[in-house]
């Protein structure tokens, strides 16, 4: 078991929670944020070139990104309540159709919305992801699923979006040591061309955050239910039950 912070979470607590999932699972995140890197990176070269293979790449992209997000939720589920993760039980739990759908639906919005302008696409987030680890913790069908996530989330949609603004800014402040590393080696006269050492780096940086996204949802998911529902004290009766 990973952390069971089964308690009303502030933005930066809840951020800690995510990071210390996405450590502990890593091993079982990692084919799958790399997979999430690869073929968005794949995608966003052939749209910016407009190069021959535009559509099969971005097709590839569309199809790859948000199942390998799906997967990464489950992973952090499991992760989260203490269940043993494999990169076969997620796969496995990501195919149940209503699953698909919801997971194709708010990451495909929530990528289209963040290649839009960034916050289109945690506005997204917060409004429906939670959608997400509801249809695979709860196995609810489609329209249970899309009406619980509203009643969830209601009160507590800034909390989410806070979380994700935070990430945003964090993963900014990366992205910008990468160029600074990069570029900077080639102000001190190392002799390597930019882009030897900032694509790498950049790769590298993105497929060790990305799973956060995916991670922050589970955290989400029972920081909503503990405000909404008192999660937290069903948790220390079911404890007190069994004990």
């Amino acid at each position: 078991m990973v952390t069971r912070e089964f308690r009303p979470l502030a933005t930066g607590e809840a951020l800690d929670v995510a990071i210390n999932v996405t450590k502990r699972a890593f091993a079982v995140l990692a084919p799958f944020a790399v997979a999430t890197v690869g073929t968005s990176g794949l995608g966003a070269y052939a749209f910016f070139t407009l190069g021959p293979g535009f559509q099969l790449a971005a097709l590839i992209s569309l199809l790859t990104v948000p199942f390998a997000l799906l997967v990464m939720c489950v992973v952090a589920l499991d992760t989260y309540f203490g269940r043993t993760a494999t990169v076969a039980s997620a796969i496995r739990s990501s195919l149940r159709p209503t699953a698909l759908v919801i997971g194709y639906l708010v990451f495909g919005a929530s990528l289209m919305g963040l290649v839009a302008g960034v916050l289109p696409g945690l506005v997204i987030l917060a409004w429906a992801g939670i959608a997400v680890p509801i249809v695979i913790e709860e196995h609810g069908r489609l329209f249970d699923t899309i009406a619980r996530t509203w009643r969830l989330t209601r009160g507590v949609r800034g909390t989410i979006l806070a979380f994700y603004l935070w990430f945003a800014l964090i993963l900014g402040v990366l992205t910008a040591a990468v160029w600074i590393t990069a570029f900077g080696l080639e102000a001190l006269g190392v002799g390597l061309d930019p882009s030897v050492v900032l694509w790498p780096l950049a790769f590298v940086t993105a497929a060790a955050a990305i799973p956060i996204f995916p991670v922050g949802l589970a955290v989400m998911y029972v920081d909503a239910r503990v405000r909404n529902e008192a999660f937290d004290l069903q948790q220390r009766l079911e404890a007190i039950r069994t004990s």
